[in-house]
């Protein structure tokens, strides 16, 4: 079995931005728009607060939406992660999903985002148990035929994957249906991966991981997640000199991930078998570069 190469991805350092959670106006499904320069959800009362510090609240029911800026914060996070920079990216989302915490429910907030942002972090940094609660708690908080619920939905199945495999590949495939854009397809096949992978299908398993590092290169973390996928299926497979290099080339693109550190985990504990395909495949790669340098010279 032919592992496709993986596609190395550009690793851009990104500052994250000063996180701002102002609100501009709150929109009232009785047709009445009342300024705020800030807003609170409280018990099912929407509480702002307008330039001269006054407070008034609304029933959360009564509310249309907000009107807000969004946070540059959560497109630097989102940066972060999909840089591989796990560490980095943990610190920041857990910031801003702090600072966003008081909008949950309130349609328009910028909070599922920074939620599911916050819950991919968690799981990146192998936080299962952690990211399920928060993916429960947004599942809770938005309208079922929403995208964000359906997202939630998607990465809940995938945390459960093991004990629910069936179910993983079943919503995943629905997930891929509704083409929720790029990103959301890379988690799909990732979970797909996995649903096939507990399944022992481990071709088909095969086949989804790779479509993340195909089609969506500059996803780093996950990128890493389905490369580390395909090395155990491949070793399950019993294509080992595949596994092993699927495994190498976890620490050469996608260093400082967890992956990388599970795939150097899974070296060592092939012994000296994997040591000896390992030389092989480094001697390759290298015979492969010289090639490509003498033609490019040519």
């Amino acid at each position: 079995m032919k592992i496709l190469p993986a596609i190395c991805c550009l690793l851009v350092g990104l500052v994250a931005s000063p996180i701002s959670v102002q609100a501009q106006e709150l929109l009232l499904k009785d047709g009445r728009t009342v300024p705020a320069k800030k807003a609170v959800q409280e018990s099912g009362q929407v509480k702002v607060t307008d330039e001269n510090g006054q407070v008034s609240g609304y029933p959360l029911a009564e509310v249309e939406r907000i009107e807000m800026v969004r946070p540059p914060a959560l497109d630097d996070s989102r940066a972060l992660l999909d840089a591989g920079k796990t560490a980095e990216a943990g610190v920041a989302i857990q910031a801003l999903y702090s600072q966003l915490s008081g909008l949950r429910g309130i349609p328009g907030s910028p909070w599922p985002e920074a939620t599911l942002l916050y819950a991919a972090s968690l799981v990146s940094e192998g936080k299962q148990k952690e990211a399920d609660t928060v993916l429960s708690q947004l599942a809770a908080s938005v309208p079922r035929d929403s995208s964000d619920f359906q997202v939630a939905a998607l990465r809940l199945t995938g945390i459960r994957a093991e004990k629910n495999p069936e179910d993983a590949v079943r919503i995943a495939d629905a997930a891929l249906a509704k083409k929720l854009g790029t990103s959301i397809n890379a988690e799909a096949n990732v979970v797909k991966g996995d649903g096939y992978f507990f399944r022992k299908k481990y071709e088909e398993a095969v086949t989804a991981y790779l479509k993340v590092v195909i089609f969506s290169p500059g996803d780093r973390w996950l990128g890493a997640r389905s490369m580390l996928g395909a090395a155990k299926c491949l070793a399950a497979l019993g294509e080992k000199k595949d596994a092993v290099r699927t495994l190498n080339e976890i620490l050469v693109s996608y260093s400082g991930t967890s992956a990388a550190v599970e795939a150097k985990k899974l070296l060592d504990e092939g012994g000296p078998a994997f040591v000896k395909l390992l030389d092989e495949v480094k001697k390759e790669e290298a015979e492969a570069q010289r090639k490509l340098r003498d033609q490019s010279t040519k």
